[in-house]
């Protein structure tokens, strides 16, 4: 099925005074070819072929996690249902530490995203993500509504988010360079570091768990086809002392990364993931969230 798949999809954001360019931006399938598109967290008239049309922004609901609220624009476009599947994850997560140090940068960058639903997205495509360095949007497929449910799937998006701050924020040359590429150079870097972060997350909290702390990530249901790999399977245990710890910069060489991403393009080879990556492109923003 391919729902268990992650991708990027091409975005072209019309440029805003400011100078923001291209950006780039990634779906639930590798099989997708999507058109792109979401609407533009600063300008409410500008729509990319995705999202559903509404006459004038509307504020994120009251009863949202206070960090959600704070990151979701008024430009977003859910119903009740669709905003409280999407909350009951943050609240979830409300006392996981990494998760809140992701939502804590993001809001102190002042990155914001719009959340829109989109009858627009391939069948198969659960929530896309498109996002300029400044702000970005997740579409979430609006005849796919157990997608809202996936954790993992929320999650990526999340991080795919969280990438495009902090690789901006920070000045990544790698990441300019995929932006520049129109988000395909580059592609399975930003992919991996994705998978490796919800993987490696997954894992550390199993390893804390006890019978009255449970691990509040549930397993990722969407990158099978990497997690089968026992190659894969090795090298998170490897990197995390067996769940043990977080990695950090020490832990990843840049070799062992290289095997990850052939093993990446071997797995998703018939896919449009099926690009180059760019070599000396580390998981810079994992190895910041894991950082102490």
């Amino acid at each position: 099925s391919h729902s268990s798949h992650h991708d990027i999809y091409i975005q072209s954001i019309v440029p805003y005074p400011s100078g923001f360019g291209t950006g780039s931006g990634y779906s639930s399938d590798p099989n997708a070819s999507i058109g792109g598109g979401f609407y533009s967290p600063y300008d409410p008239g500008i729509s990319k072929g995705g999202g559903l049309p509404y006459e004038s922004p509307i504020n994120p609901p009251e009863y949202l996690h206070p960090k959600f609220k704070q990151l979701a624009t008024e430009y977003s476009n859910l119903s009740d249902k669709q905003w409280r599947r999407l909350n009951a994850v943050f609240e979830t997560l409300d006392k996981e530490p990494i998760f809140n140090k992701m939502l804590d940068y993001m809001n102190s960058k002042d990155y914001k995203i719009s959340f829109t639903a989109s009858s627009r997205l391939p069948d198969q495509t659960g929530m896309a993500f498109g996002g300029n360095g400044s702000g970005g949007g997740i579409l979430l497929n609006s005849r796919k509504p157990e997608a809202l449910r996936d954790m993992d799937n929320l999650f990526e998006e999340l991080f795919h988010a969280f990438q495009d701050c902090y690789y901006h924020q920070t000045n990544n040359v790698h990441y300019k360079a995929h932006n520049d590429s129109g988000g395909a150079l580059g592609k399975p870097n930003i992919e991996l570091e994705a998978k490796i972060a919800y993987e490696v997350l997954y894992q550390v909290n199993e390893f804390q768990s006890t019978k009255t702390k449970k691990n509040p990530y549930s397993p990722a249901k969407r990158s099978n086809n990497l997690k089968k790999s026992n190659d894969f399977k090795s090298f998170i245990k490897q990197i995390s002392d067996k769940g043990s710890r977080f990695p950090n910069a020490q832990d990843i060489q840049w070799e062992d990364y290289k095997k990850m991403l052939d093993l990446f393009l071997d797995v998703y080879k018939d896919s449009s993931y099926n690009h180059p990556y760019i070599s000396g492109f580390l998981p810079e923003a994992m190895f910041f969230l894991f950082g102490q």
